[in-house]
This record gives structure tokens, sequence and C-alpha cells, in this order.
């Protein structure tokens, strides 16, 4: 006997229903990592319509929040030095009264064991390339001691940020004669000896801020400058035994430009959790 059409088309549908649906891949920290920073990125190109672009594309923004909160977990151990302070503060970021799990995130450059791993591998083909190009031009570099060079590049950098062209880099208030204190000042020069970038980096154990790292003008020979400091401060870093370099500025709240540059050399966002040390 034959069956029934309308019987075996319900009978079809019955399976197709009962199927279990095909799970769905689970992401891995640098994929969701990877998803978070491109969300930051939309967030920024709001402009000044960064909360409405949060809450105009709702789905994407639980997505993202998601993401943050599955993110690894970095505890930084600070002691009460110089260098410590000036961490914790520049993890902390002026959090609010009611701090959001945004307020625990910071883009962090995990740096490996020796000086000469940094800069191998193809995802640092750009980063040798133009440290090349800084160095047929004739870029230099000098760890910077206390002293009259300290003063004078202090001064050049504080006429730098009250002057500079872009909105965002400009400052008026601040004063780097403040940041004596801390040890690790490096400089880069051009050929002529003049001064090309200025780079003071607290330290504390394992952990490193980026407190100040800008050139000095605009130019070719500056805009080298910063990739081959790049590759001199994480050298200086790794053989003071530093394991992490974390920027001062929050991951949403920098220009993409600078996102770009940050993680073609290897910044990428995780939680951080502070704690005293000692």
């Amino acid at each position: 006997m034959s069956k029934d059409p309308v019987d075996d088309a319900g009978s079809t549908w019955s399976r197709l229903v009962r199927r279990p649906r095909a799970a769905t891949p689970e992401l891995s920290a640098d994929e969701r990592e990877e998803l978070l920073s491109d969300y930051f990125t939309g967030y920024v190109d709001a402009g000044s319509q960064r909360w409405r672009y949060a809450l105009l594309h709702p789905r994407r923004s639980t997505k993202a929040l998601r993401h943050l909160l599955r993110l690894p977990q970095l505890v930084a151990e600070l002691s009460d030095s110089a260098g410590g302070r000036a961490i914790w503060d520049g993890l902390a970021r002026d959090r609010p009264l009611v701090p959001t799990p945004v307020h625990a995130t910071a883009s962090i450059l995990v740096l490996p064991e020796t000086p000469e791993e940094y800069s191998s591998g193809r995802s640092k083909q750009t980063l040798r390339r133009k440290c090349r190009a800084a160095e047929k031009r004739g870029v230099g570099w000098s760890a910077v001691e206390p002293g009259a060079e300290r003063e004078r590049l202090a001064e050049l950098s504080n006429e730098r940020d009250r002057t500079h062209p872009r909105d965002e880099y400009r400052n008026l208030d601040g004063d780097n004669r403040l940041l004596m204190v801390h040890p690790l000042w490096l400089a880069a020069y051009g050929a002529d000896g003049r001064p090309l970038l200025v780079s003071i980096t607290p330290t504390d154990g394992r952990w490193a801020m980026l407190q100040y790292f800008r050139t000095l003008e605009d130019s070719q020979d500056a805009s080298d400058a910063r990739y081959l400091m790049t590759r001199v401060l994480a050298e200086h870093l790794i053989a003071r035994g530093v394991r992490y370099l974390a920027d001062n500025s929050s991951p949403m709240g920098i220009g993409n430009g600078l996102r770009h540059y940050q993680r073609m050399l290897g910044f990428r966002i995780y939680r951080v959790k502070r704690r005293r040390r000692g």
C-alpha cells in the first residue's frame, strides 16, 4: 500500500522539527577581544554621538559587553612606590561613582621573556621595516639620565603639548617635569641631533605604564622614530623584568588611528584588577 502523501510530508516535517540545532562554535578569547575592539572602533567613530551609538545598537552593545566580561583578567600587584602609584592611577582612569566593566579594561602589551622575541614573527614585519627606515635616516636614541637634558626635554615636551595641532593631544595644563621621579626616560634624536620623541615610563615590578610617549614634531623622522622607540622601550622593560605594559587611556577612549597602531605593535584589551603589594 502506498503512503498517504499528507502523512509522508507530516512525518518529514516532524523529523525536521525534532532535529537538534547545530551548536554555535564557542569563540576563542582572541576572537572575543577582536570583536570588542571592533565595537570600540565604531563607538569612537560616532564622535559626539557615542552614547547614542551604544543605545542605537543594543544587540551589538550587549554582545560587546558579553565579550568584555569573558576576557582574560590580569592582576596588577602594585607597591606604594612612585611607579606603583602612577600605574595604579593610570589604570583607575578617574572611575565614576558606579564603575562599569569597561572601566576595568586596559590596552596591554604582554611582553615576551627575551628582547629578541618582541620584534620577531610575521606580525612585526611593519615594525621591523619602520625601524630599519628610521635607522637609515640617521635616527638614534639615548637613555636620558637626570640632569640638564631631562630638563630640556621636559620643557620641549610641555611646549609640544600646549601647541599640538591635534585637539585630542593638546594639553594646556600638563607639566612633564612632574615625571622626573620616574627613572626610565628615553629619547629619539634626528641625524642632526634634534630631539624627535620623548618616552617616560613608570615601572613597578612586572608592570609598566605608557605614561608619556610623544613625538616633538610632525615629520617622517618623528613618525619612524615612534616604531624604533617602541622596540627600544620594549627591550628596556624586558631587561627590567617587566611583563605588562599598560596604556593609561581607556580602550574605548583612544583614537582609532592610535588603536590600529597599538594593535599592530601587539597591544590587546584585558580586564585588569588592581591590588596593593606588601
